[in-house]
């Protein structure tokens, strides 16, 4: 939805704090390469996943395109979209754009281009505005990934914070298998199995991780 070019930042400037730079980059968005780059053919289905009790997700162009005519138009969920999308089961609490986001097969700019058409034809409200609010955090950590290049994957991170982590491999498989007694966390690790958690899960089973466990952080990517 942005580009480099068109922000008032370069790489190096990138603001630290997500508030910050929307502020003050959201008219760059609005007014310059927001339109751009929109797909309009078919990409390969590189994707079949079935998730029990949710939805299913066909890889391509035409399933994305689906998926946000359903979502936008067809069950009119996006303008409760902030008041749900903290749920964890099911099909519709969220708008399960990602796994054709990350594929390629729908473009952040046509679903930009279908909020505003929402906003004009039925409504605009916090909910709506929410969804781009969303997207801008995908471009926001290209930007910094831009800034500090492997230093994210540091053990200290960028800022090189100094925390005394627990380096136990059988601790970190208790809680990758979901053997730490607390069902939640279990939970959402047997839906991962699916192919799929839910963006809330991802941050609960994180954190606990981190910040109750003391696991080093680096472990996480084995299972993510």
């Amino acid at each position: 939805m942005y580009h480099l070019d068109d922000i008032p930042f370069n790489s190096s400037s990138m603001l630290d704090m997500y508030t910050q730079f929307h502020k003050a980059s959201f008219n760059s968005m609005v007014t310059n390469s927001v339109l751009t780059n929109t797909y309009d053919y078919e990409l390969p289905y590189v994707f079949d996943i079935l998730v029990h009790k949710g939805m299913k997700f066909m890889g391509g162009e035409s399933a994305a395109v689906g998926r946000v005519f359903e979502y936008f138009w067809k069950k009119d969920l996006v303008k409760v979209y902030k008041e749900t999308r903290n749920g964890k089961l099911g099909p519709d609490y969220s708008m399960k754009f990602s796994p054709w986001l990350v594929s390629r097969s729908l473009s952040p700019c046509y679903i930009y281009e279908e909020v505003k058409r929402y906003e004009r034809e039925r409504q605009a409200n916090d909910s709506i505005y929410g969804v781009l609010f969303e997207l801008i955090w995908r471009d926001y950590f290209r930007f910094i990934s831009l800034k500090y290049g492997n230093a994210l994957l540091h053990l200290g991170g960028p800022r090189k914070v100094e925390h005394k982590w627990i380096q136990d491999q059988k601790l970190f498989e208790s809680w990758r298998d979901g053997y730490t007694w607390y069902p939640l966390i279990h939970a959402n690790i047997k839906e991962l199995t699916t192919g799929y958690m839910s963006n809330r899960g991802q941050q609960i089973i994180c954190s606990f991780l981190v910040r109750d466990m003391g696991i080093l952080t680096i472990l996480r990517e084995q299972l993510f």
